[in-house]
């Protein structure tokens, strides 16, 4: 996922804030949506001092897996909220009750960290000497230190990865990165072939994966070198510098992009999606979310392929689509996610649009109705201020703000929004400090 550069330095910054995300009953109607309906009051999160990240640094990322998220704070420092069962907030510890408190903080040697990249269960942090750290769930090999250790709750180095790493992607049970030589590297779980070197392992079990980087064979790019990667459930992408992409690994419901898939269905090695329906303008990011793809181009038109049961793909449609097809917004897109079943996307004038899966408020457009096209996510609590970097977990958002301010919304039952009150919350809720 990509994110825009913050603008300044941030200093540490607190004030009181209360009574944001209150109750209430769903009052939206949706737009050939369909998906709960189920009304419920919510508490008021507690008052509380909201979080105001010290010392970002530019790029910074935020990062979000199925229930925890991450964020880079002062050199060497990671935020963390969320489940910590499989160690996947670094804290040293297993404890479920980790769950609900406040974020942490995870240190790595003292160094500067540039990128972050969350599986389900997993964390990946890049720092500025190109070398990668990794924790959390390992069943799979998803953290690449060529070991079968089931878990591990502090950050672990994975020596093995050649050269200088530029940029890292995770999701699910796999990892991938990028290194200064322009050589893709992924590792993990290879049940549908997502390692991208040709190989296969068993689509059950732990026999055949990966358990450190493996060399992505990428030789039909020719000379373009690589300038995105995005990771999805077992399907991986790249974008190269002719504007290009490139998928490989399961797809059942087109998640290759090139009009081909069904039960059963995977690629071995990279197939380049067909890219028509842009014409003149080329991709410039990409994003995945469980089955399905995001791609922004140089115009600032989204476009999206893949799974679409509950209108993740926000075309108005909720069948699946084996080609690109483009998002209907009013306004140029700057930056994007995709979660589980849901999209985001904030815009040149700011506004932050979200579709797809609902259940959970996800969307935070009031309502727990599936969107098949895009809606407002009510931004009325951050008062004015500039999203300046967004993610999107399996059910629950998340944006940081100008002001260092960090907001999450949806499903937030193991903290994974931040905020100590167990609750589904509509809108946007602080996250708040330790």
């Amino acid at each position: 996922m990509q994110q825009p550069l913050l603008k300044m330095t941030l200093a540490l910054w607190i004030f009181a804030l209360s009574g944001c995300g209150g109750g209430g009953s769903d009052t939206g109607t949706g737009n050939g949506g369909a998906g709960g309906n189920t009304s419920e009051n919510q508490p008021t999160p507690p008052t509380n001092l909201p979080i105001k990240i010290k010392g970002l640094v530019a790029g910074s990322r935020i990062s979000s897996g199925d229930q925890h998220s991450a964020l880079i704070a002062m050199a060497g420092q990671i935020h963390s909220w969320g489940n910590n069962q499989h160690g996947q907030r670094g804290t040293g510890s297993f404890l479920l009750s980790d769950s609900i408190t406040p974020p942490s903080v995870v240190s790595i040697s003292g160094m500067p960290l540039t990128e972050l990249a969350t599986g389900s269960a997993s964390t990946l942090a890049l720092d500025n000497n190109g070398s990668i750290w990794s924790w959390g769930l390992n069943e799979h090999g998803q953290l690449g230190v060529d070991s079968l250790t089931y878990e591990f709750n502090t950050p672990q180095r994975i020596a093995a990865m050649p050269g200088r790493v530029t940029r890292i992607a995770a999701r699910s049970a796999n990892g991938m990165a990028l290194n200064d030589k322009g050589e893709l590297f992924a590792w993990g779980w290879n049940g549908w072939g997502q390692i991208g070197d040709g190989t296969k392992s068993a689509t059950i079990g732990r026999v055949g994966d990966k358990l450190k980087p493996a060399l992505v064979k990428t030789g039909p790019l020719g000379t373009a070198s690589i300038v995105d990667i995005a990771q999805g459930w077992a399907t991986a992408a790249l974008l190269d510098s002719a504007g290009r992409i490139w998928t490989w690994g399961y797809n059942e419901h087109g998640e290759i992009g090139n009009g081909t898939g069904g039960r059963g269905e995977y690629e071995l090695l990279p197939r380049l999606a067909d890219t028509s329906a842009l014409a003149d303008a080329h991709a410039i990011n990409i994003e995945f979310g469980r089955y399905h793809g995001l791609a922004l181009d140089s115009t600032g038109r989204l476009w999206s392929w893949g799974w679409n049961n509950v209108g993740q793909l926000g075309t108005g449609k909720i069948s699946d689509s084996k080609s690109i097809e483009q998002v209907q917004l009013p306004e140029r897109i700057t930056t994007l996610a995709a979660g589980a079943q849901h999209s985001l996307a904030l815009d040149t004038k700011g506004t932050l649009w979200a579709w797809g899966q609902n259940d959970f408020y996800q969307l935070g457009d009031g309502t727990r109705i599936d969107r098949r096209l895009p809606v407002r996510v009510d931004l009325s609590a951050l008062g004015g201020r500039e999203i300046v970097a967004l993610s999107a977990g399996d059910d629950f958002s998340m944006v940081l703000d100008d002001s260092g301010r960090v907001w999450g919304w949806g499903n937030n039952l193991r903290a994974q929004v931040g905020n100590t009150a167990r609750a589904y919350f509509k809108s946007p809720v602080f996250v708040l400090e330790k």
